[in-house]
């Protein structure tokens, strides 16, 4: 069991990681504009990528449970849905991936390597939480945008 002070700048820590993640996920769906009605996204969907990623907890498996629902996907609609990008497309299923791959390169994540180190809580879980918190977002903002 961690002490207190650990407790305490486990949760400032993700405190501020939070803020980062629900503004990443509003990004990823401005950028994506998967909540438009071409798009045929339905909030099922991501409830589906929530779940799987709920049962696993691995990385390659939610990755590749994404490609998946793209090979599914009619063309260009829900996970195939073109993402519009600088000078190309790609589908919506690939464009989350390349985001969640980001993840890695986040400065935060190598200040959740030395709090891990300092605190002794397992990196793996303190990951997982900010995924599913990330998907939880993407489907909020997901919700909302389809809304209006």
């Amino acid at each position: 069991m961690m002490d207190k002070k650990h407790y305490i700048k486990l949760r400032e820590w993700l405190a501020k990681i939070e803020g980062d993640l629900a503004e990443d996920a509003k990004g990823l769906l401005r950028e994506s504009n998967i909540y438009c009605n071409d798009a045929a996204m339905e909030e099922s969907q991501i409830n589906n990528l929530i779940q799987h990623s709920e049962e696993t907890k691995s990385f390659e498996s939610v990755k590749s449970h994404i490609r998946y629902q793209i090979s599914r996907s009619k063309e260009r609609e829900q996970w195939g849905f073109p993402v519009n990008l600088e000078n190309s497309s790609q589908p919506f299923g690939e464009f989350l991936i390349s985001k969640l791959d980001e993840f890695y390169n986040k400065e935060y994540f190598t200040e959740m390597k030395e709090l891990v180190e300092e605190t002794g809580y397992d990196e793996s879980e303190i990951f997982w939480n900010l995924m599913q918190l990330y998907f939880g977002y993407i489907k909020w903002y997901f919700v909302y945008k389809k809304g209006l």
